[in-house]
């Protein structure tokens, strides 16, 4: 299934499958909002170089032979990057080039946070199998299919009639040409409700026919020759409003359906979504909950392909296998206000640990301190000890009850899945107001004791429990919200999400009457 993950880079890319993903595009890090401002030598750039070799070095193991890497890379340290760091990791054949996204009139960004003139990607093959499926020559589709939009390359055909008994009529405001259409004006009419005419404003200007340029089937995997996005020593530039065309075509062109993509620091969720457009599976990574939370919206709001949102902070088991030593310390830094001096946190692994884990844990963690503890005045609540596991038994639990009973030896048990805690649920308050048509206005309301931990709170006011939460309304911090109903019975659902990523969701059933049914009724 499609995932979103939230998570430090380098400890999830350590926990994915092996020679999984086909297609890897890494974007800028969260900490650099403007790359106009990384030099080569400030702080920034000696932050991001560091991130980059890492990030390197855990994506490699992830990829199968037929894998393309895509860097979008601040342009002063491309540099470093082509010269020095990346080709330890890439043979020097397998640099398939640059490419510059350039938006036209300076406008949009291929990162979300960034305004740059244009943007740099340097494009890497992990061997000489890298998938491309590669067209035609690139001079070829320049110069014939030189227009692309959402459907992909076309060219302008003409309409003219080439006989002399053509269709003579007017369209759109454009008089026939002499010698008249070639088609009928029911036919152009259909063309135009498939979106294949191009009329322009000018009606001096002829009305034209978008021809699509479908690539031949017998050139799917076929390895390249030549780059489609030009020969590395002389680069490509892709000039665009938006970079949506550009993503689509390195998807297209470096990987299959079926494939699966992975998007390190993702942030808009654009390239998830064309990736779902074309039938490929995805993984997208970021550290910042903002970031994920965003993607998700726009996936949910776009209706994509189930999807699952995994934290991998909370991934304990995840956790405990792939970084024992980091998770550990951060198991001691939950509990660290709850002990006593010198007490200890203590994992033990088992499906049904007993009365012998209980036993160890007092004998080698508790009793030598006993002493020490006894002659300290110390708060009750606190406790001589952790023990944490998989799952412990029903004579466990009654070990730690009888110690704390009959011996004073305040013993804690946790589970692996207690170490997630419970997210917070608001209290939601809901006034009707009086409205002069027939929508009525919801005003919405939320209560939670810390609102300065809550990063989001999302709205599906049409919420159907059997189909999958899609929100109209995502806002950040906001508590209160004011919503027209038509007249009906809804099921409204609020997503709260904390800013650890955890989340909340609560319903609530609302009937909204009409204004002629209030007044009949009073």
């Amino acid at each position: 299934m499609n995932q979103l993950i939230l998570g430090d880079t380098q400890n999830v890319l350590a926990v994915l499958e092996s020679q999984s993903i086909d297609l890897v595009y890494i974007d800028l890090p969260p900490h650099i909002v403007d790359p106009a401002t990384v030099t080569s030598s400030n702080k920034q750039a000696k932050n991001y170089q560091k991130w980059l070799k890492n990030t390197i070095k855990h994506t490699l193991p992830l990829l199968k032979s037929t894998a393309s890497v895509f860097v979008n890379i601040p342009s002063s340290l491309k540099e470093w990057a082509v010269n020095t760091a990346l080709p330890k990791h890439f043979e020097e054949a397998h640099y398939k080039g640059e490419i510059k996204w350039k938006p036209t009139q300076n406008t949009g960004n291929l990162s979300v946070h960034t305004s740059l003139q244009y943007t740099t990607i340097l494009y890497y093959a992990r061997s000489e199998q890298y998938t491309c499926n590669y067209p035609y020559n690139e001079h070829y589709l320049n110069q014939i299919y030189r227009y692309e939009d959402s459907k992909g390359r076309y060219r302008l055909d003409s309409l003219n009639s080439v006989h002399a008994d053509g269709f003579f009529y007017s369209y759109k405001g454009h008089e026939a040409p002499t010698s008249g259409w070639a088609f009928p004006e029911e036919t152009l009419i259909e063309w135009e409700h498939l979106g294949l005419l191009n009329i322009p404003a000018n009606n001096d200007d002829p009305i034209t026919f978008k021809k699509y340029y479908i690539a031949p089937k017998d050139q799917t995997n076929r390895p390249c020759q030549v780059s489609p996005f030009n020969a590395p020593q002389k680069g490509f530039t892709y000039q665009s409003k938006n970079p949506y065309h550009l993503l689509r075509r390195i998807i297209q062109y470096a990987s299959n359906e079926g494939d699966t993509l992975l998007s390190i620091n993702v942030k808009n969720g654009r390239l998830l979504r064309l990736a779902d457009q074309y039938k490929r599976f995805w993984i997208g990574t970021n550290t910042l909950v903002d970031n994920i939370k965003q993607a998700e919206y726009l996936l949910n709001k776009e209706s994509s392909q189930d999807f699952s949102l995994r934290i991998y902070q909370y991934e304990s088991h995840t956790r405990l296998h792939s970084e024992a030593g980091q998770f550990e310390k951060w198991i001691i830094e939950q509990f660290e206000p709850q002990l006593l001096n010198d007490a200890s946190v203590i994992i033990r692994l088992g499906s049904n640990l007993g009365l012998s884990a209980i036993d160890h844990m007092v004998k080698h963690h508790i009793q030598p301190f006993r002493k020490k503890w006894f002659y300290e005045n110390h708060p009750e609540h606190l406790y001589h000890g952790v023990l944490v596991g998989d799952q412990f038994s029903k004579y466990a639990i009654e070990e730690v009850q009888r110690l704390n009973t009959y011996e004073n030896i305040r013993l804690k048990l946790v589970t692996l899945d207690d170490l997630t805690p419970v997210p917070v649920k608001p209290e939601i308050q809901y006034t009707i107001q009086a409205s002069d048509n027939d929508q009525q206005e919801v005003q919405f309301k939320l209560e939670v004791a810390d609102q300065q931990n809550i990063a989001f709170y999302s709205w599906d006011f049409d919420y159907q429990p059997d189909k999958a939460f899609r929100p109209q309304e995502m806002l950040k911090q906001q508590a209160e919200l004011t919503y027209s109903f038509a007249p009906g019975k809804y099921t409204v659902a609020v997503q709260t999400t904390q800013k650890d990523g955890l989340s909340s969701m609560q319903t609530l059933e609302i009937e909204v009457k009409s204004n002629l049914e209030e007044k009949i009724a009073s």
